[in-house]
């Protein structure tokens, strides 16, 4: 990148071309396929089928919301401000991110659910319903479980287990 911005160093710096060529070796990167939407609510309604309905809502906050898998795992009822209880913009929810274990930023932040947003104003209703005050959403504690109920659900709705929380 360095060589490209500035070209008269394009060939002074040959030790950063030799390290990177060695670390491409080192570190091959792995490429997950995007998950097409349909895919996920698929899932989702298998995870429902092999009574797992929370971790499915789970699964579908963290791909309409674009969360970090680590995110929505650890999202207690009392990391989320419904639209309903929301006085300062009416019909807005807001998510509290990372309020105990720290974000990969490490520090709080939030998302921010417009009301035009009615597919996770939805599911976020349907958590809160179902899900006693000050617990986890779903059972799962890490992205390891999350990706092993995952699995299951993909070989239960007959879909290649190539899918991961993080595609």
């Amino acid at each position: 990148a360095v060589e490209r911005l500035v070209p008269p160093l394009k060939r002074a710096l040959p030790w950063s071309r030799g390290r990177l060529a060695s670390m491409s070796m080192q570190h091959v990167t792995l490429h997950h396929q995007p998950m097409p939407w349909y895919i996920a609510v698929v899932l989702a309604h298998a995870m429902l089928e092999l009574h797992e309905p929370r971790v499915g809502l789970v699964f579908l906050l963290i791909r309409a919301l674009g969360l970090r898998p680590s995110e929505g795992v650890h999202l207690l009822t009392t990391d989320v401000t419904e639209g309903r209880y929301n006085r300062t913009v009416p019909g807005t929810a807001v998510i509290a991110l990372g309020k105990r274990v720290g974000t990969k930023l490490r520090r709080t932040q939030c998302r921010v659910v417009p009301p035009e947003n009615s597919i996770v104003h939805r599911i976020l209703a349907l958590l809160m319903t179902f899900t006693a005050a000050g617990a986890r959403f779903s059972r799962v504690t890490d992205t390891t479980q999350l990706n092993s109920v995952l699995r299951r659900a993909c070989r239960h709705a007959r879909l290649p287990v190539a899918w991961t929380a993080h595609a």
